[in-house]
């Protein structure tokens, strides 16, 4: 899994067995996203295992003449880019984030689930997502940080945020911490 909150480079954690979902606590699911996985799936009766990427990247260990990969591409293509589908599978694994697209904005002015990957931190995407998200909201906007975010905090404290006092702890010495645009 990719640690969302590495401060140089992209960082990994692997983990392996037949249980390893039994790992994933609230805090990691905070920390962790998705980075690599691999699968078994079954597709009309027929197993085959699969891996994807957070990269967006998506292969099989099928072998398949091209004319039916291609289709076998094109159905789990089609999955992908549905955005009604919900991922559930009842583990762990659901406190994993899952990026998605703005569907709706919050009342309340809250901005939630802002993040870039490492390897595409620092090239400005993150001023343009909060820009957006700031735009949407119609009171001042709120968020919050891992304590040990200081990526996430820079960045905000570099748009005008500062925080408020307001603290949720969490596991350990770990913290989420409430920031606020100050217009």
């Amino acid at each position: 899994m990719q640690n969302r909150y590495a401060e140089a480079g992209e960082s990994y954690r692997i983990y392996a067995g037949s249980n390893t979902a039994a790992s994933i606590d609230e805090t990691t699911g905070m920390m962790l996203s998705a980075g690599h996985a691999f699968c078994k799936v079954n597709q009309g009766g027929t197993d085959a295992t699969i891996g994807y990427s957070s990269g967006s990247k998506f292969w099989s260990s099928s072998y398949l003449p091209i004319p039916e990969y291609v289709s076998w591409c094109d159905t789990f293509g089609k999955k992908i880019v549905n955005g009604k589908l919900e991922v559930k599978t009842n583990t762990n694994y659901d406190r994993l984030p899952i990026p998605t697209g703005i569907s709706k904005y919050s009342k309340d002015n809250l901005i939630e689930n802002l993040y870039v990957l490492p390897s595409e931190q620092c090239k400005g995407y993150g001023t343009k997502l909060l820009k957006y998200a700031e735009e949407k909201c119609q009171g001042i906007p709120k968020l919050w940080i891992l304590s040990n975010n200081n990526a996430a905090k820079n960045l905000y404290v570099k748009h005008g945020y500062t925080f408020t006092g307001n603290v949720k702890p969490l596991k350990s010495e770990l913290q989420e911490l409430e920031m606020q645009l100050i217009r």
